[in-house]
């Protein structure tokens, strides 16, 4: 699965909360949760289905800003960097943007939007590359993981009381 294809399988799990703002916290809370559970994962499962949730979020924060997401040939090191405090810090610049939108009526600088999201892809593709994986795997893995937690639709209830042992086969 490529990133393009990965996007269009991700909207199919992503719940519209009714407003773009509601989304958009949705989606950079999304991506700071995950990658603080990301930084107890130790297993390299467990390192994949955490970073793919960060990229479902990141995907999904991307289709709502029409924002671009280019998959390069060669992943970005990520050996010499404490990689997931970095992708904390550019997750919460995200965030942070939707505070000021939300708060102040503050409107995002796109081109700043759209470096810290590729810079937040870089580090993710990097980061399971590292781990000897592929983004590729990671994509596939998490999308047959929502396939399991919502057959048909979104629900809270699906999401809330997900059968994760179910979904923890994927990764091995």
């Amino acid at each position: 699965m490529n990133i393009s294809q990965y996007r269009n399988e991700a909207t199919r799990t992503i719940k519209d909360l009714g407003s773009p703002i509601l989304n958009s916290i949705h989606l950079t809370s999304g991506m700071m949760t995950e990658l603080i559970e990301l930084v107890e994962a130790t297993a390299p499962g467990d390192i994949l289905d955490e970073s793919a949730d960060v990229l479902w979020y990141l995907a999904n924060y991307c289709n709502q800003y029409h924002l671009k997401l280019e998959q390069k040939e060669e992943p970005l090191s990520t050996r010499f960097v404490n990689v997931v405090l970095v992708m904390i810090k550019l997750a919460g610049k995200l965030l942070d943007f939707d505070k000021k939108n939300l708060a102040y009526g503050k409107i995002y600088n796109h081109d700043v939007q759209q470096e810290t999201v590729q810079r937040l892809f870089d580090l993710i593709h990097g980061h399971i590359s590292t781990n000897h994986m592929t983004i590729e795997d990671g994509m596939d893995k998490n999308i047959k993981k929502l396939y399991i937690r919502f057959p048909s639709e979104v629900s809270g209830e699906l999401a809330i009381n997900k059968d994760e042992a179910k979904e923890k086969e994927i990764y091995k």
